[in-house]
């Protein structure tokens, strides 16, 4: 398996499957995530809060983007309560998307998030 860590950019990344973290903590999105969700015209976050996916580690909700964002596939992925986040959270998160997006193929994307208390080091690690 090849693995490529990348500094974010302020557009959405360039992969099949765009993986974003949502913590209960956040208030919302990561602020990584804000460009991907103005991309997707508010989408994201909507569908993130309805489904709670905060809420519990590995929650996911699925989005099928339009084509002019290059990903064929946006996954908000839950890591529970913003105290308890390590890297067995991400972990699980990462292995949840996988799952989510495994018909899909190709290159997958995960947006580190710095508040979530976790280096972004060790964020790349665990997933």
């Amino acid at each position: 398996m090849r693995v490529e860590v990348r500094v974010p950019e302020e557009t959405a990344p360039k992969a099949d499957v765009v993986a974003v973290a949502v913590s209960d903590g956040a208030g919302g999105l990561p602020p990584a995530a804000q460009a991907l969700d103005e991309a997707l015209e508010g989408r994201l976050a909507k569908v993130a809060a309805e489904e709670r996916v905060a809420d519990e580690v590995g929650r996911t909700a699925v989005l099928y983007p339009d084509d002019g964002l290059g990903a064929r596939r946006v996954v908000a992925v839950g890591l529970g309560p913003q105290g308890e986040i390590d890297a067995d959270a991400l972990r699980t998160a990462a292995a949840r998307v996988a799952g989510a997006a495994d018909r899909v193929g190709g290159m997958l994307a995960w947006l580190p998030d710095d508040s979530l208390g976790v280096p972004a080091a060790e964020q790349s690690r665990a997933v």
